[in-house]
């Protein structure tokens, strides 16, 4: 396990794996008993020794602690500048210490948390005023493009990388406005590069860089909830009905003199390995050289006990049987579907099986023959052998990235694009594109600053109440 170190601005703590979420030093900026309470039934309930504690990780969240003389439930609202954050409710049994996890706060705002309690016969409220400073100075200004149009909230969450500055991989959230909403820089000297990040129930599963950036759960706290020593690159899932996670490592084998692709699967609670598949043991190419398989992506395939593999190099993507690790069919460059022209891909990331079977992934292109990316949706028949472009998305005026990128559907039926770039003058873009091919909402990053995915969040939680405390703690 590395110990965390946060640079610039913040102190990182130092967290043991699986511990307990941290307890923060509180401020005590309320300590008085609340005057706003209304009473119902037999007496009024008095909240006290209400403190709000900066949390020393990420400015845009706060802990929050305050006591009730009877036992009770809690409901707490969070608002900014006059603007809804969240709302969210204690799902422990009564009690009467009461600690929160507030966060998803707005940079440079007014803010107050209301509580509201209540028991069988009574009931409270307080209101906890506090400012919320701007975000640590690493983080770059986003700017908007100039089509963004949402009226509903939107939040992205997608990793930083800047390798021209010496700047350690930060992974934000991002709201529709272009604020930061959360943040996490993780405990390496090293800026990510093929950095994975993306959502569970216990917070942000962060990896990739060739065992540069470990496989990591990250809780919205910013504790280190697990960190396993892998060389992994790329891809990292968690598949909730199996309890595993899944990641990739390059391995060498197959009496081959260059490593090849593996994809390994392990235990979401020992994190000991549980399943491996080598492409080597699969698959020959034509031509045996370095990083001929580039193995970049292993998403599930619909409700097949299947995966779908993405070969970079192979410029294909392999549909795998999970229990044999068999091919069923390559799909691609010199593959066994017939491709009209405008259906071929290169050097493509990140391809998905959408629930109507087409797959839809990001179509790099390839230096001296197609020097151009776009978002490709195909229509497969496993039975005929046959693809076509049912969709597709072509920037104007074109912009390629010839490293990385990403298309994901969204449930409104749009589709979140990425154009990855590792350059210090070409500017990496994130663009929410309609099925008409309009862009509805994107931004662009600084110059030197790259991203690889993005992931949209159907919300950011404005926070959760933590397991009971002893009632005896001493405040």
């Amino acid at each position: 396990m590395t110990m965390a170190k946060w640079l610039i601005l913040l102190a990182f703590l130092q967290l043991p794996a699986c511990s307990e979420a941290p307890s923060f030093s509180a401020t005590d900026l309320l300590t008085d008993t609340a005057t706003d309470f209304t009473g119902e039934g037999s007496g009024d309930l008095a909240i006290t020794n209400v403190r709000v504690a900066m949390n020393p990780g990420n400015v845009l969240s706060r802990t929050l602690d305050f006591d009730t003389e009877v036992p009770t439930a809690a409901t707490l609202s969070i608002h900014c500048d006059g603007e809804l954050v969240g709302e969210f409710s204690s799902e422990q049994d009564p009690t009467r210490v009461h600690s929160a996890f507030v966060m998803g706060l707005i940079p440079n705002s007014a803010c107050t948390v209301h509580i509201s309690v209540a028991s069988d016969s009574m009931q409270g409220s307080y209101s906890a005023d506090f400012s919320v400073d701007s975000p640590p100075d690493f983080l770059p200004e986003l700017p908007l493009l100039d089509s963004s149009d949402l009226e509903e909230e939107r939040f992205t969450l997608f990793n930083l990388t800047n390798s021209f500055d010496e700047i350690p991989l930060i992974v934000v959230v991002v709201d529709s406005k272009g604020r930061y909403r959360w943040y996490h820089q993780r405990a390496t000297t090293d800026p990510g590069s093929d950095t994975d990040v993306r959502t569970t129930p216990q917070g942000v599963l962060i990896g990739g860089s060739h065992g540069q950036i470990m496989p990591a759960l990250i809780s919205w706290e910013g504790q280190v909830v697990w960190e396993k020593q892998a060389n992994m690159h790329h891809d990292l899932r968690y598949f909730p009905d199996a309890n595993q996670y899944q990641y990739l490592v390059d391995v060498k084998g197959c009496q081959q003199e260059f490593s090849s692709g593996a994809i390994v699967r392990i235990d979401a609670d020992t994190l000991d390995p549980v399943w491996e598949w080598r492409i080597c043991e699969h698959y020959t190419p034509a031509e045996l050289v370095s990083d001929w398989s580039h193995v970049n992506t292993a998403a599930p395939f619909g409700d097949d006990d299947a995966l779908l593999v993405s070969s970079r190099n192979q410029n294909a993507v392999f549909k795998v049987w999970r229990d044999s690790g068999d091919l069923a069919w390559k799909l691609g460059e010199d593959g066994a579907f017939t491709l009209p022209p405008n259906a071929h891909f290169y050097h493509q990331h990140d391809p998905a099986v959408l629930d109507d079977g087409t797959i839809l992934m990001f179509d790099n292109g390839l230096v001296g023959t197609r020097e151009s990316s776009r978002a490709l949706q195909l229509a497969i028949d496993e039975q005929n052998m046959s693809a076509e472009v049912v969709w597709e998305y072509n920037p104007s005026p074109e912009i390629f990235a010839p490293i990385w990128g990403d298309a994901d559907r969204l449930a409104n039926g749009n589709t979140l694009v990425v154009f990855g770039q590792r350059s210090a003058t070409k500017r990496s873009r994130i663009v929410e594109v309609a099925p008409s091919g309009n862009e509805v909402w994107g931004l662009v990053l600084p110059e030197k600053w790259g991203v690889y995915r993005a992931q949209r969040l159907e919300t950011l939680e404005a926070g959760h109440f933590s397991p009971t405390k002893s009632e005896s703690k001493e405040r």
